[in-house]
């Protein structure tokens, strides 16, 4: 149960940073605002873009129709604007085209879930959804613990919660491996 809350208030809480983050600042070499390579840290700056900074990676059909949930020709169209990529260059652009088709797509998926929820389940999640929209708050350590009281609260039962985990990609469970069943993950297409 502790572990369900924690994967629910962890993806909203990254979906806020996500959405607060100013677009010109995301990515970026040595810093914000730039194309790819590695910071004074040592960390990958990946690429901007609306779903945030990025490694380049050349998705799979596999990848697409069964980690994201696209239908297999949607699927083909995001791998065939990969089709030219050379690796170790800038893929920003092939990110925004990739990026422009997949959204709209999660959020039809999304709103469809949204829709399914019981009426108790989708209390929550507007309670939710209005910390995550609330301009007024800009700590993110606030949104978080608005958001854990609501999960908290004795109303929001294990029935509700399994609900709004089943709105998370992959129903919660993300696999982080970069493996499927044994098989290799997506190939990064830009050295980290």
């Amino acid at each position: 149960m502790a572990s369900a809350k924690l994967v629910i208030v962890g993806l909203c809480v990254l979906a806020a940073v996500i959405q607060a983050a100013p677009q010109g600042k995301q990515g970026g070499f040595g810093g914000p605002g730039g194309k790819g390579g590695k910071d004074g840290a040592g960390k990958h700056g990946g690429h901007g873009g609306p779903f945030g900074p990025r490694p380049c990676m050349i998705p799979t059909i596999e990848m697409l129709t069964q980690k994201a949930g696209l239908d297999s020709a949607t699927a083909q169209s995001v791998v065939d604007l990969w089709k030219d990529y050379k690796f170790n260059t800038d893929c920003s652009d092939i990110q925004a085209k990739e990026e422009a088709i997949v959204k709209p797509k999660m959020e039809e998926a999304k709103a469809a879930k949204v829709a399914a929820l019981s009426p108790e389940a989708k209390a929550v999640y507007d309670q939710i959804k209005a910390v995550l929209d609330d301009s007024t708050i800009t700590d993110m350590k606030e949104k978080k613990t608005k958001m854990e009281t609501i999960m908290k609260a004795p109303t929001t039962t294990d029935a509700i919660k399994a609900e709004l985990k089943a709105l998370l990609p992959h129903g919660g469970h993300g696999d982080h491996s970069g493996e499927r069943n044994g098989t290799p993950g997506p190939t990064p297409a830009a050295s980290a």
